[in-house]
């Protein structure tokens, strides 16, 4: 399907090396540039996304898996952004008799109400034979909800402010970047009136920058000024009635008629200045009242250096950091992984920490990571799972009973199943799992004087069982 960004999003339903790859979302653009968003690992956030992809009000796109996940086998409900983070919103629970069904294998489409409807293959309370459904996911616009204010601008330097929403007692809404240099600090979602806390990175580029946050369903933009050249680019500061505002930035500041500030010029206005490493810094901070002023400034330059570009890593993965240095005034950065199988787990004054799971592929893996506008390579050796059994072997007596199976995977990110292939042996417990684990088995009492011999199928391994017969 076409998003509302001219570009072209879709899913496969498996990869390099199917059929143990479970599937991805891409985006592609109408000169034919492929870039993977998501890779489906076959865990909790399931696989298989047959059904394609559906764009909603809010920007995202949301689609569905049809293949089993840890967290319930039959499927799942997910939201991803243009930028390729992924959020199940529901798991399907089909055993056959569970009225919410399971499997679904075709698109979705949103209604005018702003919820999701769908169907399944299997499950429902008619005999297995599917359902359909309905998802509320807080979509919008559904209760008249409006932003306050519904832009900004902003120099190179980038900065913080917040937008309130407006709306009625009950109203659900969510806010979500459309954009990589916009974050979104606080007020992802809420109900009723709110507030939404923002940042802009500071954009150390010749080209100005236009980007959009879509909350409670409207559109609130951003342009920011490019940052390599003096632009006196003018900056708007929303000054709302409870929290003020402030600019900073080099250069001189005016209002209206080209006013310079100083600390009396208006009255409730704090005005500082001072000299950082070279270049002469400005700070105004407005007060309550509502209005929207303009202010003038010459952008002070930021350029970003990374410790190193790019880092190899063994099919066991691991925690590493990398070290960001900055240079210029009020230079600030953000990190974002391009790739699910890296994961940032902090990002905060001069250093970036990320881990990376074990590599169950037999493939080595390759992603990115835009840190401060950098590109950082990462690179994981391919990996593979297999799996130890303890015992080798189960030998039971003609009475049956319980008996237990260790499993030991190579990695501890290696998920497993344990599936009988004959009637008189039955799982008991821990039919899969993740990482080392165990599961515990039964076999029926042999009343025939016929030795009895049968199997289980653990993490691809296979485990016999023998059954003496009765005297």
């Amino acid at each position: 399907m076409q998003g509302n960004d001219g570009n072209f999003y879709g899913t496969t339903v498996g990869g390099p090396a199917f059929p143990t790859d479970w599937g991805s979302v891409f985006k592609i653009t109408p000169q034919g540039t492929l870039t993977t968003l998501y890779r489906f690992t076959g865990g909790i956030d399931g696989e298989y996304p047959l059904g394609g992809l559906v764009q909603g009000k809010d920007g995202n796109f949301y689609g569905t898996t049809s293949g089993p996940s840890s967290a319930g086998p039959w499927g799942n409900v997910f939201l991803i952004t243009p930028l390729g983070t992924l959020t199940n919103l529901y798991t399907f629970n089909d055993d056959n008799d569970d009225t919410d069904g399971g499997n679904p294998s075709a698109a979705m489409i949103q209604g005018s109400d702003g919820n999701f409807y769908g169907t399944t293959t299997t499950g429902g309370d008619g005999g297995g034979e599917g359902t359909v459904f309905r998802l509320n996911v807080g979509a919008e616009p559904v209760c008249g909800a409006s932003i306050n204010p519904p832009e900004a601008v902003y120099g190179s330097a980038g900065g913080s402010a917040s937008v309130s929403v407006t709306a009625s007692n009950g109203c659900a809404w969510r806010a979500t970047s459309n954009v990589g240099f916009i974050t979104i600090t606080s007020g992802n979602s809420g109900s009723g009136n709110g507030t939404v806390g923002y940042t802009v990175n500071a954009n150390t580029g010749d080209t100005p920058l236009t980007g959009t946050m879509t909350i409670a369903g409207q559109t609130f933009t951003v342009t920011q000024s490019g940052g390599s050249v003096e632009n006196n680019a003018q900056v708007l500061v929303q000054a709302n009635p409870t929290d003020g505002g402030t600019v900073r930035g080099g250069g001189t500041f005016t209002v209206g008629s080209s006013q310079q500030i100083s600390a009396s010029a208006n009255s409730g206005w704090t005005f500082s200045s001072w000299n950082d490493g070279g270049a002469q810094i400005h700070n105004i901070t407005v007060p309550p009242g509502g209005a929207i002023y303009t202010a003038n400034f010459t952008a002070q330059p930021c350029t970003f250096k990374l410790s190193t570009e790019s880092i190899s890593l063994t099919a066991k993965g691991g925690s590493k950091s990398i070290s960001v240095k900055a240079s210029g005034s009020d230079c600030s950065w953000i990190a974002a992984s391009n790739d699910s199988f890296i994961t940032i787990t902090g990002s905060s004054g001069t250093t970036v920490k990320f881990t990376v799971p074990g590599n169950t592929n037999t493939v080595p893996l390759t992603g990115t990571m835009t840190i401060a506008g950098q590109t950082f390579t990462v690179n994981q050796a391919a990996g593979g799972c297999t799996y130890k059994l303890s015992p080798k072997s189960g030998k039971l007596k003609a009475t049956g009973g319980l008996a237990k199976v260790r499993v030991t995977p190579n990695l501890t990110d290696c998920a497993w199943t344990a599936v009988s292939n004959d009637p008189f042996i039955t799982i008991v417990s821990s039919a899969s799992g993740m990482g080392r684990g165990a599961i515990s088995y039964s076999v029926a009492a042999n009343t025939s004087t016929n030795v009895l011999k049968g199997t289980i199928t653990i993490g691809g391994q296979t485990f016999s069982v023998t059954q003496t017969g009765a005297k």
